[in-house]
């Protein structure tokens, strides 16, 4: 167990990656288990999904053993929109349903969630209103999911501009960043529908982006999900399992850093 000083502030960055998100769940576990606080949590699309259930003290093993075993009929409304394959609207309830129709103002902890405006083309920061909203643009995969009007932007999937938002963390006030990435690194999966080709394609792009930029984290805790289909949420429980297990490892580095910084 560690505990750290009420003024050193630990943030949490939780990265793209379709279903491989789900390890972060794995890592979150970890980091309670040694009475690590987090002060505040950042997501780029399926992160901000994960961080925004663990922010609200939801159950992640409900979550965990809830998707492994739904249909994708129960979350997925094909659409004849020019503007992306599925409408959105079945997920968007989902979300609601899962969080209790909360806004950002009922968290327990701070949360920023990570979109791109394609109008604008930039980074967007949602941190306030309602987390559905919020977390339906974010997850939004060009191609797939109709975009989402906000304002006077039009957004989409957060990971296609920030990945791994460590420097929202960052600049949230956070004195140690943690970062999860779970982002593409090369390995092969079964590519047997639309789903594979977008997402391995974005994929390929993210890490292309990743490559020419430093992750500006402390440390940064990379699961073992590269075989794990991402368009497929059944082997669920086996990425929170390897982000358990790549977290434990990392675990003496991290108390490590706490105790240099307390």
């Amino acid at each position: 167990m560690i505990k750290t000083k009420r003024s050193l502030k630990i943030g949490l960055a939780l990265g793209s990656g379709s279903s491989r998100g789900m390890a972060h769940i794995g890592v979150i576990d970890v980091l309670k288990k040694y009475n690590i606080s987090i002060d505040f949590v950042a997501g780029s699309s399926i992160g901000a999904v994960i961080g925004a259930l663990f922010c609200a003290d939801e159950n992640l093993e409900y979550f965990t053993k809830l998707v492994a075993r739904m249909q994708r009929q129960t979350v997925l409304d094909f659409s004849l929109s020019k503007n992306g394959l599925i409408a959105g609207n079945k997920i968007k309830q989902f979300l609601n349903l899962l969080l209790k129709n909360r806004s950002f103002k009922d968290l327990h902890i701070p949360l920023a969630v990570v979109a791109t405006d394609l109008i604008k083309c930039e980074r967007v920061i949602i941190n306030e209103g309602s987390l559905a909203d919020a977390l339906r643009a974010s997850i939004s995969i060009p191609g797939v999911f109709a975009p989402v009007k906000y304002n006077d932007k039009l957004l989409v999937d957060g990971g296609v501009i920030d990945r791994v938002p460590a420097t929202v963390v960052k600049d949230m006030g956070a004195d140690i960043v943690i970062a999860s990435d779970v982002g593409f690194n090369g390995g092969a999966f079964r590519i047997s529908s639309f789903f594979d080709v977008i997402i391995r394609s974005l994929g390929i792009m993210e890490r292309e982006i990743v490559n020419s930029r430093i992750i500006c984290a402390d440390i940064t805790i990379k699961p073992d999900v590269d075989d794990i289909n991402p368009a497929s949420f059944e082997q669920s429980e086996l990425c929170v399992q390897r982000g358990r297990e790549v977290t434990e490892d990392a675990m003496p580095e991290i108390i490590k850093l706490i105790r240099m910084k307390n």
